[in-house]
């Protein structure tokens, strides 16, 4: 009889613990469901705005880099082609014969001389260039082009074989 009981008190027990156990694993499956099928809208909407911005933000900066190094370029080449230009015309021209003598041009006097072609959107008064003697043969050629958003300045030694 003894016997029977402790039988009969474990197959209470597993039993008890089979619908423990299964009403545990329902809870996990509905608390599991309603995370599935619950969206917190709000927080979605907050991370989707900060995605789209911060893309936003880098396109903008990704354009100005672009554009700035666009204003650069085509600056640089202006004052590589004045520079080339400068060089072809001094070649031909009396230089200073002193040293510290110097010889000045601006942009609208080289477009009347026709150094250079027109330079658009260059401010052709405030934009110059000066050739300095500084040794024997050695010549200092210094440029200086306003455009607009841009001011650049060139000095480059030139050697002149006299």
């Amino acid at each position: 009889m003894y016997e029977e009981k402790k039988k009969k008190n474990l197959k209470q027990k597993t039993s008890d613990n089979r619908f423990f156990t299964s009403l545990k694993e329902t809870k996990e499956h509905n608390l599991y469901s309603e995370i599935l099928t619950t969206i917190h809208w709000f927080n979605l909407l907050k991370k989707l705005t900060i995605l789209l911005l911060s893309i936003i933000l880098i396109i903008f900066t990704i354009s100005r880099i672009n554009k700035f190094n666009q204003k650069k370029a085509f600056s640089d080449q202006n004052l590589t082609l004045l520079k080339d230009s400068l060089y072809n015309y001094y070649k031909n021209q009396p230089l200073p014969k002193n040293t510290g003598d110097s010889f000045s041009l601006t942009l609208e006097q080289m477009q009347k001389l026709e150094i250079v072609s027109e330079f658009k959107d260059c401010d052709s008064l405030n934009s110059y260039t000066i050739l300095t003697k500084t040794k024997t043969n050695e010549f200092l050629l210094k440029i200086h082009l306003i455009c607009p958003n841009s001011q650049n300045t060139l000095e480059e030694k030139i050697i002149f074989n006299l």
